[in-house]
């Protein structure tokens, strides 16, 4: 398979992007709501999507929130802590800045 070219790329990351104001405005309705299940579904959606546009910290930090929602079926303080976190993700993305996922806090939130 060859590689993507850059411009393609760029042109179907900011279609992505374009999305996720709705994608913040989802996750911040479950949190006010306490809504486990809702932040688990909008995660699981993320995880996959954020792999096939070439954004893996998306992936990683979305997976890693989902496995601990189905794992304690709650939307405990650690979870919420990194919705907030995935939420700062998405705006940096949108507004094409680089994203790094903080090891201790992944940690935190697979433990």
């Amino acid at each position: 398979m060859s590689p993507i070219p850059s411009d393609v790329l760029a042109e179907i990351q900011k279609e992505y992007t374009d999305g996720f104001p709705e994608k913040i405005a989802t996750i911040k309705a479950a949190l006010s709501s306490n809504n486990w299940n809702a932040l688990a579904e909008i995660t699981h959606k993320i995880a996959g999507s954020g792999k096939t546009y070439q954004m893996p910290e998306l992936s990683t930090l979305s997976r890693a929130i989902e496995m601990r929602l189905l794992k304690f079926q709650a939307c405990d303080e650690t979870a919420q802590l990194g919705a907030q976190k995935l939420i700062e993700a998405l705006e940096a993305r949108r507004a094409g800045r680089s994203v790094e996922v903080d090891n201790g806090l992944m940690s935190q939130i697979a433990a």
